[in-house]
């Protein structure tokens, strides 16, 4: 299973693309990245390059590089998919908005996480078509998109010159809901810690790794 991670152009999504390639990498996987400009190609013009790149890929992990998978995690889904033998799957999603919250309730990930390389094509983003199955796999995506103020404005601000109005109903509906506090893996706290540091080098960080 090889893992394809697509950031954008944002100087924050460059510091923790290059974070979580070292981390994904540190398992022992594969990772294929590309920096993106959503405004000049759909998402699944980028996806589906990926396939084409990865001819010997049994599987590709579609991840966006602020989307965090522990090592516990990964080895329960690639097992799972091993034995299951479906196209595409989806995940839980768990959204942080700081270091120490996250979302009340987790989102189901309707994006697909997992894709069998010689039968699907992406149609939109990670819709795709020419596949079996939508099995929820029982692992969770970590998202750091929102962990920094630059963030969230890059991506209203993107999904604004895109006309995206669903996209950007769902982060205007993301920021707005109820937080608990986090019950945050010490993998995912590691990475956190070393992001928030890279993009602001004077905070003081209230993870401990």
């Amino acid at each position: 299973m090889q893992i394809v991670l697509v950031h954008t152009y944002h100087k924050d999504h460059k510091i923790l693309s290059n974070i979580t390639t070292k981390y994904y990498e540190s398992m022992g996987y594969k990772v294929d990245r590309v920096e993106a400009d959503f405004l000049v190609n759909e998402e699944a013009t980028y996806r589906n390059e990926f396939i084409n790149r990865n001819p010997d890929a049994d599987y590709l992990f579609h991840i966006d590089s602020d989307e965090v998978i522990t090592k516990e995690d990964m080895l329960k889904a690639a097992a799972i998919i091993e034995r299951v033998q479906l196209d595409v799957y989806r995940v839980s999603i768990i959204d942080y908005i700081s270091p120490t919250e996250v979302l009340k309730e987790a989102r189901i990930h309707k994006p697909i996480m997992a894709v069998k390389r010689s039968k699907t094509r992406f149609t939109t983003n990670r819709n795709v078509k020419g596949c079996t199955g939508h099995e929820l796999l029982p692992i969770n995506i970590h998202h750091l998109g929102y962990l920094t103020k630059s963030q969230c404005d890059f991506k209203i601000n993107n999904y604004m010159a895109r006309y995206d109005l669903h996209e950007l109903g769902n982060v205007t509906n993301i920021l707005n809901k109820e937080l608990k506090t986090a019950d945050v893996p010490q993998e995912i706290s590691i990475i956190i810690k070393e992001y928030i540091e890279l993009v602001n080098p004077h905070s003081s960080s209230s993870v401990e790794a």
